[in-house]
């Protein structure tokens, strides 16, 4: 896991619309991208090297896993520091 932080590698996630198999080469088709900011490679920062950001996760409104709204929130109440603040 150390490794996958320090090369911000959280992996890729895709929702699955209809169940099937998938081979590699099928085509991978993007039907929307959102106004935000907020990737999964962001949020992923700014859970774990860059709290920073975590303000800035919010703007993914209802796009944003309830969990992760939700600690994102407890974290701000309790006061973020910058990373490598000390």
């Amino acid at each position: 896991m150390k490794r996958f932080t320090r090369a911000v590698r959280p992996g890729a996630y895709l929702r699955v619309i209809e169940p099937g198999e998938i081979r590699g080469g099928d085509p991978v088709e993007i039907l929307s991208r959102p106004a935000h900011e907020v990737t999964i490679e962001f949020l992923f920062r700014a859970m774990t090297t860059e709290a920073e950001l975590l303000p800035r996760t919010l703007a993914a409104g209802d796009a944003l896993n309830a969990y992760y709204a939700q600690t994102i929130r407890t974290r701000l109440a309790k006061g973020v520091r910058p990373s490598g603040a000390a």
